[in-house]
């Protein structure tokens, strides 16, 4: 079979081996808002992690590639071309493994793009995980920005970076971006063109302060991106920053079960969204956690009247819009007359004439808005309406998860030997 193989083109060796790869299968949630730290779906025959047993992402799609770059020499340089599409470790919930190691990942992973720019050049999604960080912080703790900021800086045909924030390590991507404290290398390089930028922050701050904030502060010097997918607790100061380039954004506030803590409890000046949306000149599709438009009153929090809290809100350039909706009956009341406003601005010649589709939650809204003509008043208006559910992800950092405090080697793992600590492979 390996005869076989070693005659194929290398497109279609790549094509083969590109089922072992996430970035080329897309499966896992890969091209979801928040795949890179949501659970696996049962239903879709998937499991969840074992810690005692080896990482899944591991196991299914990384050994392989590994292994074909070892075989013969055929195959390496497309196995490893696929191999470093990807830099995701701890991908969805993989991290619960204690059988995988951290160590030592980060800095050889630089040291490999730095080494093969043909490598570097083909890296299309990086996922910076706190495990990541704070493994390396252990060993480097004075360069871990320094090395953050080079790896952003080696990729040139990066689309997507993902980043899950928490508290102890949440300043590393700031420094990592801030043009006072980066590597000399991103700070010359062009803007990055990214497609989308993902964060799952789990800190608590919720003013001018607040970690998401200053990541997006620091990256509108170093980066464009088309979409921003916020997973988080706080404000966001600093979001206007990229209404220019923003063209999708998803904010989801739901608090991944925090208890007692609620967004309404929030003062009016730390709020997520302190301000309107009016003014993203290119913004198409949002999907937004209801719970920021209500307090705990049940009363609009950015405007006077429901009628007018959805289309003061809104940029008329809008397509698509998403409610997640956790409110209570007084507030689903008011959001079903902020729909009926916007179905009414909606339509040709209207303030919203480029709206074409709007989505409630199915579960928390459905039985509360049922008794308004929402879906006729936006059919009038050519809007399709309904309803769909939106699996509220787990977050890769719950509260009462704590880091492993051993560290095992990867061969325990995944019962393949490890190359030398200089081989460029080393930190698959």
């Amino acid at each position: 079979m390996a005869r076989g193989l070693s005659s194929l083109p290398n497109e279609t060796l790549s094509l083969i081996l590109g089922h072992f790869c996430l970035h080329c299968s897309r499966g896992r949630n890969y091209d979801s808002s928040d795949g890179h730290f949501r659970h696996p779906c049962p239903q879709d025959g998937e499991q969840d992690q074992d810690p005692d047993e080896p990482a899944w992402y591991s196991q299914e799609y990384r050994s392989t590639l590994y292994s074909m770059c070892l075989v013969s020499k055929r195959f390496q340089p497309v196995a490893q071309s696929v191999l470093h599409h990807e830099f995701i470790p701890g991908y969805g919930d993989a991290w619960r493994s204690k059988k995988f190691s951290w160590d030592g990942r980060l800095p050889s992973f630089v040291r490999t793009l730095a080494a093969r720019p043909d490598l570097a050049a083909v890296v299309k999604r990086i996922y910076i995980h706190s495990y990541l960080l704070q493994a390396a912080t252990e060993k480097e703790a004075e360069s871990v920005p320094e090395m953050v900021g080079m790896l952003l800086a080696l990729v040139p045909n990066l689309k997507r970076l993902s980043f899950v924030v928490e508290e102890g390590d949440a300043e590393i991507p700031t420094k990592a971006l801030s043009p006072g404290a980066t590597s000399s290398a991103l700070r010359s390089r062009p803007r990055m063109q990214l497609d989308a930028l993902d964060i799952c922050d789990r800190s608590l701050d919720v003013g001018d302060g607040h970690h998401t904030s200053k990541v997006l502060e620091a990256m509108a010097n170093v980066s464009t991106f088309a979409t921003l997918n916020l997973h988080m607790f706080g404000s966001i100061q600093q979001l206007a920053r990229h209404k220019a380039t923003l063209k999708s954004l998803h904010l989801d506030f739901r608090l991944f079960g925090l208890p007692g803590t609620y967004y309404q409890d929030i003062a009016p000046d730390a709020r997520p969204l302190s301000k309107t949306l009016r003014d993203f000149t290119v913004l198409r599709d949002v999907y937004i956690s209801a719970s920021l438009l209500y307090n705990h009153h049940g009363r609009a929090t950015y405007t006077d009247s429901d009628s007018t809290l959805l289309t003061a809100l809104l940029p008329p350039t809008t397509t698509s819009l998403h409610l997640n909706a956790d409110l209570d009956e007084r507030a689903l009341q008011g959001l079903a007359r902020a729909l009926l406003a916007l179905a009414n601005a909606s339509g040709p010649l209207e303030q919203f004439a480029s709206l074409r589709r709007v989505r409630c939650d199915k579960i928390q809204a459905a039985n509360g808005l049922s008794g308004y003509p929402i879906a006729e008043a936006f059919a009038a208006s050519g809007v399709d309406f309904g309803y769909e559910s939106w699996p509220s992800g787990e977050p890769t950092l719950r509260w009462q998860d704590q880091p492993p405090t051993v560290w095992l080697d990867d061969d325990e793992a995944n019962n393949v030997p490890l190359p030398d600590d200089d081989d460029d492979l080393w930190w698959f």
